[in-house]
């Protein structure tokens, strides 16, 4: 039986582009499974990119882009309000393997305008 132990790192993203904070106390790690969850949060946006205000109700949801810093392609994870009640200010991200990984988030709105994505975060997973 193969049991999956994840290592998990709380990741904070402001999509607004400021202020990115990293705290890695809260972390188990196996050597004998490679798939390891990043947790990332953020905190909901209150304007747009040309500083408009953005309500809650506005928001359809976030986009994650993600990549193994060797990997020259990215993946991506969207989450939808609609999927999770309403409103979303975290998600866990499965990866496979150690190495660096780099992270950053995006938010959209009803009519499917995005924002930039958050200044990329890394996380370093051994």
């Amino acid at each position: 039986m193969k049991v999956a132990i994840c290592f998990s790192i709380i990741f904070f993203f402001s999509l607004v582009l400021s202020g990115c904070q990293l705290d890695a106390s809260d972390h188990s790690l196996s050597a004998t499974d490679p798939v390891r969850v990043v947790r990332i949060s953020w905190d909901t946006p209150e304007n747009r990119e040309n500083g408009e205000s953005l309500y809650v109700y506005e928001i359809e949801g976030y986009e994650i882009k993600y990549r193994k810093m060797t990997d020259q392609n990215y993946q991506y994870q969207t989450l939808r309000a609609s999927d999770y009640g309403g409103l979303i200010e975290e998600a866990e991200v499965s990866v496979a393997g150690r190495g660096t990984y780099e992270f950053a988030v995006a938010v959209f709105d009803a009519d499917g305008l995005y924002s930039l994505y958050s200044d990329a975060m890394t996380v370093t997973l051994d």
